[in-house]
């Protein structure tokens, strides 16, 4: 497994933007351009940059040769190398992970939320483990599983078609996917900033 992290310090420039909204596809540029925050244009064409940078050079392929597909969950995939990547941005951090097998990576920016949210998607274990925990280490273990999960399911890549409180995470990093009835094992990262 191979991890790339970028951290925009500052939101480029329009002029920049303009500059390299060219070296991507137009169906994606036409989707860059549709975001109502700069900020998650900016984190996007980012995203997308840096995974053709990386995968341009391990497949010395030209940027425009660079051809992508999606799965029938719309999980993205490079098509005819056996490589696979999955990216995630958050705050001022776009991250990258690659392998040659099947990938997940999240990230999200700690910030202070309603953790009750966490009893409608976290499975009933995760719930306990969390309301159990110290005042202080709500936010922490709240990120922590959530990551996880975000990981995990773009790991598999079946999109949302799994509720997310059928997936449990014990502290020691096994999964449980209730669809399958048996603990899995995962390489996935888990990144928070």
């Amino acid at each position: 497994m191979e991890l790339y992290a970028v951290h925009l310090k500052e939101l480029p420039t329009e002029e920049v933007v303009s500059a390299l909204m060219p070296l991507v596809p137009k169906e994606k540029t036409e989707k860059l351009r549709r975001f109502k925050f700069k900020e998650d244009c900016c984190r996007s064409l980012a995203a997308e940059l840096l995974i053709r940078v990386i995968l341009a050079g391990k497949t010395r392929l030209k940027n425009r040769e660079i051809r992508f597909g999606r799965n029938a969950y719309g999980k993205p995939h490079l098509t005819d190398y056996p490589l696979h990547f999955n990216l995630s941005h958050a705050g001022h951090w776009v991250v990258c992970a690659i392998d040659e097998a099947p990938i997940g990576i999240d990230i999200e920016e700690i910030k202070p939320i309603d953790l009750t949210i966490a009893k409608r998607f976290f499975s009933h274990v995760e719930w306990m483990d969390l309301e159990q925990k110290p005042e202080e280490d709500k936010l922490g273990r709240f990120y922590d599983l959530w990551t996880l999960k975000e990981s995990y399911m773009k790991n598999i890549g079946l999109g949302l078609s799994i509720p997310l409180n059928q997936i449990s995470f014990t502290v020691n990093g096994e999964i449980s996917d209730s669809r399958m009835n048996i603990p899995v094992k995962s390489g996935i990262l888990n990144n928070i900033l």
